[in-house]
């Protein structure tokens, strides 16, 4: 379908989307079988009303199902999403929760759920991230480390990023890892998702806004994908060519290509978040 480069005040969307692809894209012609997503507003598509608290399985055709996700706040939501290897869930929450221990996650933290509970997987403020910054993209590489996106350009310890690029955590420090305005990316842009393939060396991101690059006009309910290794962009995913009601959405989280994540297996996964709503910032420790 052909898209607009940019609509008429270019703001960001009331309602978002989770997403998490099952099946690794093709870059000459994606076609998507599985994708497991979740809403942070209310919205009805192919019509099943889905909520912030559901898992939702779009086979990539026919109607979607739910599965609501048992535990967690109505009122919270995810920032940041990326299914591992191993069956964990890392996540970034919208707004403040509480973990057990008690430990606080904050919007600059990444959360693993495993089987166990839920534990800090990056705590951002210890390293170095202001409590004013949020992290809004979360993938992975082969070996593990953390790829990070800010919702605002930041100055991180020794590094300076802008909120189109994407950082390395290795746990010990950042460094830089892709450069979005070096690879065509308008600096008016935010990544607010992402997903890495290290096999194919290529990196699909989503922003927040519809805009142009290199070549590819899309809207924040699309993915675009990068091949590293050549240059060249592609459209991976039209969310609105999917279903209409997508238009209204912007995809916020697409964890790595390839991991498949049943629906099922998800819902259980975060059903032990029995996590409460926190406006307040983490308690500051002796």
């Amino acid at each position: 379908m052909t898209h607009e480069t940019r609509r008429a005040g270019g703001g960001r969307r009331v309602v978002r989307l989770l997403f998490a692809s099952t099946l690794l894209l093709s870059a000459a012609a994606p076609a998507v079988a599985q994708w497991v997503y979740v809403p942070d507003g209310a919205i009805e598509a192919s019509g099943v009303f889905l909520t912030p608290r559901d898992l939702v399985n779009d086979s990539g055709a026919g109607p979607l199902s739910a599965v609501p996700v048992a535990g967690l706040p109505e009122t919270s939501g995810l920032a940041a999403y990326e299914a591992d290897s191993n069956g964990d869930t890392l996540f970034v929450p919208r707004i403040a929760i509480e973990l057990p221990g008690p430990t606080y996650a904050m919007r600059q933290d990444v959360v693993r759920a495993t089987g166990a509970g839920l534990v800090l997987e990056l705590d951002g403020s210890a390293a170095g991230v202001p409590q004013s910054v949020a992290i809004d993209a979360l993938a992975r590489t082969a070996s593990g480390e953390l790829l990070l996106s800010f919702d605002t350009s930041v100055e991180l310890p020794g590094l300076f990023v802008d909120d189109e690029d994407l950082v390395l955590w290795n746990g010990a420090g950042f460094a830089p890892f892709f450069d979005g305005s070096a690879e065509g990316v308008p600096t008016a842009l935010d990544v607010d998702a992402a997903s890495y393939d290290p096999v194919g060396n290529r990196l699909r991101l989503s922003f927040d806004t519809p805009g142009e690059v290199g070549g590819i006009s899309f809207e924040d309910e699309d993915l675009l994908e990068l091949d590293r290794s050549s240059g060249v962009w592609s459209l991976a995913f039209d969310g609105s060519a999917r279903d209409p009601a997508l238009a209204a959405t912007d995809i916020v989280a697409v964890p790595e290509p390839g991991v498949v994540l049943p629906v099922a297996a998800g819902a259980a996964l975060l059903a032990g978040l029995r996590a409460r709503v926190r406006a307040e910032r983490r308690p500051a420790t002796a």
